[in-house]
């Protein structure tokens, strides 16, 4: 059996630090989250790429929806942090759902309420927790109305509303 060791001190100065040198600690800390005031950006056709949302710093990817087996649609969006610094969970604010009137019109549907007390096996809406900055997320959202009414519908979030057949 055959054992190695080894041990080696270093003087300060070996080291490359000088006995008289002091060292100054420095953070930065990065500006706060502010949401700047855009105009809203309509996406007409059907769109899967990223969109740029320049009022809250984001970029936005409409995944797609689907009927939840809880109750009612989920619509499912990706969402990346452009800023430097987190963007905070309250900056979203909720997303709103319209569909057809049937005529020319559209009418709000209501978001599905969510109680983390009653729905342990949901996932809650939204964004919970600061997304860091580059870092991206997919958000759902539960609307109480049916996939097939989707057909020709709005939904906004953020600056950014996509029109048209969310289906797609």
């Amino acid at each position: 059996m055959l054992a190695l060791s080894a041990c080696a001190v270093l003087q300060p100065e070996e080291a490359g630090l000088g006995g008289g040198e002091e060292i100054e600690v420095t953070t930065s800390v990065a500006p706060p989250y502010e949401p700047k005031v855009v105009a809203n950006k309509e996406i007409t056709e059907p769109n899967r790429d990223w969109i740029k949302d320049e009022g809250l710093g984001v970029s936005w990817k409409l995944q797609g929806v689907y009927a939840d087996t809880y109750r009612g649609t989920v619509v499912t969006v990706l969402v990346r942090n452009d800023n430097p610094q987190p963007l905070p969970p309250t900056a979203i604010g909720q997303p709103k759902l319209e569909r057809t009137d049937g005529v020319d019109g559209f009418i709000p549907v209501e978001p599905v309420e969510y109680d983390p007390e009653l729905n342990t096996d949901l996932t809650p809406p939204g964004l919970d927790v600061p997304l860091g900055s580059q870092a991206a997320t997919n958000l759902q959202y539960r609307f109480d109305t049916g996939v097939g009414s989707l057909w020709k519908a709005k939904f906004t979030i953020g600056n950014v509303t996509w029109v048209g057949n969310l289906n797609v």
